[in-house]
């Protein structure tokens, strides 16, 4: 199959091991469901288009919070090659990477930029990506807030309004309802 043959040649090319799945990692089985709904829908988008996606990777490290916050994420030549969007797509990942940080983000900044409509890009964006914008836009903030949090003494307020969210308490929910522990837990 398409993921038994990337599983060889990444192996085969650099001395890791690979786990080839769809969805993502949990910690907790409470967070079950949520890796299943995203194991589903990517199901379906590879069902509706008839091709294989591989839609990136995550390196998770040592550290037992290392795949929830600090996971690292390439777009995969692979999974958006024949993708007529495949530009796009890199255009809008590059700008968000460039400028979640500010207040201001939002679909429709993000689609004027790419230039196409704020609903046509969010349809092309969840179907090429298997998330939603803002999916992927709280994950790259999630992501920095963690590293900001293993490595500053910087107040968790100070991290939620460096890395876009203009309120602390909001931003404390969101970052427990998807790293599974608050930003204070996270530090220690």
């Amino acid at each position: 199959s398409a993921a038994q043959a990337v599983k060889y040649e990444t192996e085969r090319r650099c001395p890791c091991l690979v786990s080839i799945a769809i969805g993502s990692s949990v910690r907790h089985i409470s967070e079950l469901p949520k890796s299943m709904s995203r194991a589903k829908k990517t199901l379906r988008h590879i069902a509706k288009t008839e091709r294989p996606l591989i839609l990136g990777y995550r390196d998770i490290g040592h550290d037992e919070h290392a795949g929830a916050a600090e996971g690292k994420e390439a777009v995969s030549a692979i999974g958006l090659k024949t993708s007529r969007y495949r530009d796009i797509i890199e255009k809008s990942r590059e700008y968000i990477r460039l400028h979640y940080a500010e207040g201001s983000i939002s679909l429709n900044s993000v689609a004027e930029f790419v230039g196409l409509s704020p609903n046509h890009f969010s349809t092309v964006f969840s179907q090429e990506t298997g998330e939603t914008f803002i999916e992927y836009l709280t994950r790259t903030r999630l992501a920095k807030a963690g590293e900001m949090l293993k490595s500053t003494r910087a107040k968790s307020s100070e991290i939620a309004y460096s890395v876009g969210y203009s309120d602390p308490h909001y931003f404390s929910y969101v970052f427990k309802k998807n790293i599974g522990v608050s930003p204070s837990e996270f530090r220690k």
